[in-house]
């Protein structure tokens, strides 16, 4: 088996900037509506259906698992890290967590999951576990 970079993350988590369980959906939608409630990773993962296509298939191909979940709904160690943070894509290695993608990168993609994908092949390639950039070439 090729190891390359990407399989050196156990996995991303992509943390979204609301709260999770039926009060919170209740809450995000109606913030929406008002137009006072935003989430970047939300419009580019999801639209009034439920979760797009396209992001279930870049799920499926970006190489490493790729979870989703709410920021109440994390681990005391990654909400830890990400509070304040939301929304963003965390990188776990055995080292523990890495914010990889935040607020701005997310902002930039405009909905857009194709950029989101993009954007996590390259910091997962560019990055690889710990954030370390690879060797420079000789």
């Amino acid at each position: 088996m090729m190891i390359t970079r990407a399989t050196r993350w156990r996995r991303l988590i992509g943390v979204y900037d609301t709260n999770g369980g039926l009060l919170g959906e209740l809450a995000y939608l109606t913030g929406r509506i008002l137009g006072v409630a935003h989430c970047a990773l939300c419009e580019i993962t999801h639209d009034a259906s439920g979760e797009k296509p396209v992001f279930k298939a870049t799920r499926r191909s970006i190489g490493v698992p790729l979870e989703m979940t709410h920021r109440n709904q994390v681990s005391l160690e990654l909400g830890t890290l990400v509070e304040g943070r939301t929304p963003c894509v965390v990188g776990e290695t055995d080292a523990g967590y890495e914010i990889l993608l935040g607020r701005a990168e997310l902002e930039a993609c405009r909905g857009d999951v194709l950029c989101l994908e993009a954007a996590l092949r390259r910091t997962v390639d560019e990055a690889g576990p710990g954030g370390e950039p690879p060797p420079a070439a000789a």
